[in-house]
């Protein structure tokens, strides 16, 4: 590689002077040499990595990940003190430390396993430096090697406290302790470190990260076993967090993920990548990580995975954070791309780049501050380098951006963190008390079911009587059952008197309205079909029922039965009228009985199970009083005409006097000249007489006839009636409605056996387990409020 161009007229720093000491290796040596794991570029063509070539230096990328079981060499950094960082020293009010320890109570709080708290998440491809601004940022000895790659993520947790405490490391699940097996979630648990932070060195670490790969079932680091065994996993979605505690420590929390490969040969290593991918994902969607996207400075921008996850983000309306790594291994002439990039010009991400310097092989043993400097007088000196902004530069310009970034963020969030953490503690009141007492042993699911029945009772008597004061009425509109029912009353009348006679009474024998029905059929559906028809029809067809009923009366009587079967051919209608709203009345008991259930029963399965109880019953209500409706009806149509009711004998003579009336307004006036003087008295009698008979021989048909039409037709009135009154009364109402009275009852409950009880309200162990859970939360989040608060 080209020698790198320096600032003519700046100074030479200590570190400038070694790299260009007789005995220091040439930079394109040391390149060639470096294992660094992160940090190095080997050409591993066996391992079938391809990347395309660009007008920047675009070797083939390494994968740490599959490689020979040969162990590797680790360098190890000595100085571990002197990288102790302080990521807020920028920043270090006391305001923003009570906002960081605010966000670091609910860290510990386990707040973060449900909602999102803001965080560092460190992506980029493989072989991208990652590691080195890892190390930069959190002062940890982190293992380097060539091929060193995890299979799980991994959290830095960093406190701030008076005094040193021993680092805590642990593997905090997946998903909670809700998703895994009791076996593993015990070698979970057995896995928890308590190291002194001076023992904690390169290779300490790398022991950490082998044991943690144990337990997690995948192949440890720089591990690619030919035939894995069939419980191991490529990788896990648990996450190893190691957490700082110190004076020197920031308050922060950063995530290292897996290095993204772009591609590769092998179809088994291609769905490998799909699976770091995704977990890569899982983190840098979290909509309150702060992303830090590394890229390799010497490599394509365009060929790196990990720029086209950071478009992604920018597209769903978040920023990133750009990190070019590597700049003194950028190919002569190729600088100025990378100055573009840099100056956020060509692939722009919101919250822009920075370049950092990482380590050369050569460097391991350097302190930090050594390693600081060498940044610094590199950024100052070399050509193009030093043209870029100085707060844009270096390890402690990125550290205080950080610094400010994560302030702002945790000030901007904290609104919205804490009405989503009292909005988690709304639903989990809710969903505990869907679940209920814990119901473990008989005596506590007797309680259960007898609370349930109680409750249901006195909003059954409740809606019975109509009397909707409580809350739960305004609520459910099912629930009121008298006023529906009611409702339903009315319509049954309505549809009886405009539909219940097939055969529509004369409206012309009198004055009256017709009042009887209109005639018309119902369909199968229970939808009435009217049937238009002529006045004079109903008369028609009375006469030709009552000729085809003679017998031996004489022709001026009629058939006794004749009454009979017109009657119950007029009233056909009745019997699909009532079912159709019978049908009704069934579904507002359902309605009422499904909605009682839901407000008083919470627990999904104690509900299906008591419902399917209570419908057993409801349906033998239901059927009872469908044969009391059809025996009702068939009676009432079948019987013989009976009734002592006066209205009778009053509404015939009324249909005479009507039809009288209506016969005299129909007489013709006499023609004679008005000039002329009256005929005597009996002359005006006999012509009356004359216009009268004249009248009724024209326009009306036999007067028995007649007769039977009125007899029906005031019978009808009452037999109508009364068969309204009967479906209310007796049917709706006594066989229906007050049978519901005693359907929610908490006696039988003090009956029914152990297995019984335990079998319609016992606690499944996911209940109780969720009910554990849930009191955990709730803990969990009103500490968290309090904390907020």
């Amino acid at each position: 590689m080209s020698p790198r161009r320096k600032a003519p007229d700046g100074p030479r720093s200590s570190a400038t002077k070694e790299r260009s000491h007789p005995n220091t290796k040439p930079r394109s040596s040391s390149d060639a040499s470096e294992t660094q794991g992160d940090d190095d570029e080997s050409n591993d063509e066996e391992q079938g990595f391809h990347e395309s070539s660009s007008s920047v230096s675009t070797p083939q990328l390494e994968s740490e990940e599959f490689v020979s079981h040969t162990p590797q060499k680790v360098s190890v950094n000595r100085d571990t003190e002197s990288k102790m960082i302080r990521l807020d020293g920028a920043i270090g009010t006391e305001e923003h430390r009570r906002l960081l320890d605010k966000i670091d109570k609910l860290r510990a709080l386990g707040v973060n396993k449900i909602l999102a708290l803001p965080q560092l998440v460190v992506t980029g491809d493989q072989s991208s430096g990652k590691s080195s601004v890892l190390e930069a940022l959190t002062g940890l000895p982190l293992p380097r090697s060539s091929g060193l790659c995890t299979r799980f993520a991994t959290e830095i947790c960093l406190r701030r406290s008076p005094y040193r405490k021993p680092v805590i490391v642990k593997i905090k699940p997946a998903a909670g302790r809700r998703s895994i097996s009791s076996e593993e979630q015990a070698q979970i648990d057995a896995f928890r470190k308590v190291i002194p932070e001076e023992e904690l060195t390169a290779e300490r670490f790398l022991e950490i990260l082998n044991q943690a790969s144990d337990v997690m079932g995948v192949p440890r680091p720089g591990q690619r076993p030919e035939r894995p065994a069939p419980s191991q996993r490529a990788f896990s979605d648990h996450l190893l967090s190691l957490e700082l505690s110190g004076p020197q420590h920031a308050q922060f929390s950063v995530i290292d993920l897996p290095g993204l490969i772009r591609s590769v040969a092998n179809q088994k290593r291609r769905d490998d990548i799909e699976l770091i991918k995704k977990m890569n994902l899982k983190y840098i969607e979290d909509k309150r990580s702060i992303v830090l996207a590394v890229l390799s400075a010497n490599v394509d921008a365009a060929n790196q995975e990990v720029l086209q996850l950071a478009k992604d983000i920018e597209d769903k309306g978040r920023k990133t954070l750009g990190i070019l790594t590597k700049p003194d291994r950028v190919e002569v002439g190729s600088e100025s791309e990378v100055i573009r990039t840099a100056r956020n010009q060509t692939y722009r991400l919101g919250l822009g780049y920075f370049v950092v310097r990482n380590r050369g092989s050569s460097e391991m043993e350097l302190s930090g501050e050594d390693r600081d400097s060498l940044e610094r007088s590199f950024f100052a000196q070399e050509v193009p380098w030093n043209t870029l902004p100085k707060d844009r530069v270096g390890i402690q310009s990125l550290k205080e951006f950080l610094g400010k970034l994560i302030y702002e963020q945790i000030r901007n969030d904290l609104p919205q963190l804490q009405s989503e953490i009292e909005g988690h503690i709304k639903k989990i009141r809710v969903d505990l008390k869907k679940i209920g007492n814990p119901r473990t042993s008989t005596l506590e699911q007797k309680l259960f079911v007898s609370d349930v029945e109680v409750k249901a009772r006195e909003i059954t008597d409740e809606a019975f009587h109509g009397r909707y004061e409580k809350e739960v009425f305004t609520r459910y509109e099912n629930l009121k059952l008298r006023q529906h029912a009611r409702a339903l009353n009315k319509e049954l009348a309505g549809a009886f008197i405009k539909y219940g006679n097939n055969r529509a009474f004369s409206s012309t024998l009198n004055s009256r309205a017709n009042e009887e029905g209109d005639g018309g059929e119902y369909d199968s559906t229970g939808r009435f079909i009217p049937t238009p028809r002529d006045d004079h029809e109903i008369l028609q067809w009375i006469e030709e029922m009552e000729a085809g009923s003679r017998g031996y009366e004489l022709p001026s009587l009629t058939s006794a039965y004749i009454h009979s079967r017109l009657f119950h051919e007029i009233t056909k209608n009745w019997e699909p009228i009532a079912e159709y709203h019978f049908k009704q009345l069934r579904a507002i008991v359902t309605r009422f009985h499904e909605t009682i259930m839901d407000t008083t029963c919470l627990d999904d399965q104690v509900r299906q199970r008591l419902s399917s109880r209570h419908y057993r019953r409801i349906t033998e209500i239901m059927d009872n009083a469908s044969a009391e409706l059809k025996a009702m009806i068939d009676a009432e149509r079948t019987s013989i005409l009976l009734t002592e009711n006066p209205d009778f004998l009053q509404t015939v003579l009324s249909f005479r006097d009507g039809r009288l009336i209506s016969t005299l307004e129909s007489v013709p006036e006499d023609d004679q000249p008005r000039n002329k003087s009256p005929p005597p008295p009996t002359e005006i009698r006999n012509q009356v007489l004359r216009n009268v008979r004249a009248s009724i021989n024209t326009n009306l048909p036999s007067s028995k006839i007649i007769t039977v039409h009125d007899d029906l037709r005031a019978f009808y009135r009452i037999s109508r009636r009364r068969i309204v009154d009967g479906i209310i009364v007796q049917v709706f109402e006594r066989k229906v409605l007050r049978q519901l009275l005693d359907l929610y009852d908490s006696k039988w409950v003090l009956e029914v056996s152990d297995e019984e009880i335990n079998g319609l309200a016992g606690e499944p162990p996911t209940t109780t387990q969720e009910r554990i859970d849930l009191t955990q939360d709730l803990q969990t989040f009103q500490e968290a409020l309090f904390t907020l608060n």
